[in-house]
């Protein structure tokens, strides 16, 4: 019943942003801000994600390390629906602050690439975790290809970092206890 009830919240959350997105567009296309509406119209495709019915994103189980809880949602989604989705879950995408992080977010990941909570949107660039703290990354491939990738990934796999554009990927929730 309270996964049922979380996921018509979710579903609804995103109705409710994907319309106010919708009528920002519309507002910055009758001004003429065109570069702006498609940043915005970029946005509301990635909230285009599959969320009709609904679904169990991650198997339920949490994994802890040094004070913070982790899960893994296996479902591809794009980057801002996977923030979205932890935030409204009490958490936030996955923030590497140590080397022993680093290899048990690997280890959730399995193999698989998966986002985490870096970005560069707000100024191209500038690579800052979403807590606002400095991307200091061992290893990293960031060559924002075509000055359109913005949103961090870890292949666990092949064990390095990659910007990618708005792809759909498995994500890392952290929340903090």
């Amino acid at each position: 019943m309270a996964e049922k009830n979380a996921d018509r919240e979710l579903r609804d959350a995103f109705r409710k942003r994907k319309a106010a997105y919708d009528r920002r567009a519309r507002e910055l296309t009758q001004a003429g801000n065109l570069d702006q509406a498609v940043v915005i119209r970029r946005r509301m495709e990635d909230l285009a994600s599959p969320i009709n019915e609904p679904s169990k994103p991650f198997n339920g189980e949490f994994f802890a390390l040094n004070g913070h809880r982790y899960a893994i949602f296996e479902e591809p989604l794009t980057w801002h629906f996977a923030k979205s989705l932890c935030e409204e879950r009490g958490g936030h995408l996955a923030i590497i602050n140590s080397d022993e992080e680093l290899a048990f977010i690997d280890q959730i990941c399995g193999g698989n690439a998966c986002w985490l909570g870096a970005s560069d949107e707000a100024k191209e660039g500038k690579w800052q975790w979403i807590d606002g703290s400095e991307l200091k990354l061992k290893g990293r491939l960031i060559d924002n290809e075509m000055d359109a990738e913005h949103w961090l990934s870890r292949d666990s796999k092949l064990k390095m970092y990659n910007d990618l554009p708005s792809a759909r990927k498995p994500c890392v929730c952290e929340w903090d206890y």
